[in-house]
Order: structure tokens, then C-alpha cells, then sequence
């Protein structure tokens, strides 16, 4: 599950910068490196931590589940698996149901503590 998270980003991350050689450029990470790891010629569970890093320095790891807050709920770590693997187009369409179905006053509700 790790490595499609990791293969998914990599290439969300070449759309984002544009291109292969783009995102090498801004990591300092060769664009036949990126290209080995988007094609399978390199595993990306032997990928390196400092490559990694290069690549994604906004990444946060939580470890234990009494960490990090929100990682500690079962229900939002099963609803982060299932979006990690949607579309946008299916990211959007589920908003759009969440937005429908929850209106502003029950969202607010939700967000207070409960007694």
C-alpha cells in the first residue's frame, strides 16, 4: 500500500512540476532516477529516506497512533485510505455528496466537543 501511495505521488508530482526533468531539476534528484521509479526499473520500497526527502520535504511519517492527533482515528485513517486511492474526479464528486448531505450548521455541531 506504502509503494502505490509513494508511486501515485511521484507522479502527481511530475504534473505538478510540469514534466519529469521539472520536478528533478526543483528536487535535485535526476530525471532518470524519477523515470526508473515511474517505469518499475527501481523498486520504490528500496527507494532511499534521503530520496524521499528530495522529493517530498513536506512528507510527515506518524509512527505510533498516539501520535499526531487525528492519524489515532480509526474512522479518518480508513477515510484517508480510500481517498488516497480516488480520481479527482471521484475527490470531487465525493465532496460534492459530503457538501450536500452535511449542511454548514451540522458541520459546526460536528467540530464542537462533545459533553
Amino acid at each position: 500500500m506504502i509503494e502505490k501511495l509513494v508511486l501515485d505521488a511521484l507522479k502527481e508530482a511530475c504534473v505538478r512540476a510540469g514534466n519529469q526533468l521539472e520536478l528533478a531539476n526543483q528536487c535535485g534528484v535526476s530525471q532518470g532516477q524519477i523515470s526508473d521509479y515511474l517505469c518499475g526499473r527501481r523498486q520504490i520500497r528500496n527507494m532511499t529516506l534521503g530520496t524521499l526527502e528530495k522529493l517530498f520535504p513536506e512528507l510527515v511519517l506518524t509512527f505510533f497512533r498516539d501520535q499526531g492527533g487525528s492519524a489515532a482515528d480509526p474512522v479518518e485513517h480508513e477515510i484517508m485510505r480510500i481517498v488516497h486511492g480516488m480520481t479527482p474526479a471521484q475527490k470531487t464528486r465525493c465532496l460534492k455528496i459530503i457538501a450536500a448531505n452535511f449542511p454548514d450548521e451540522i458541520i459546526s455541531e460536528m467540530k464542537q466537543p462533545e459533553e
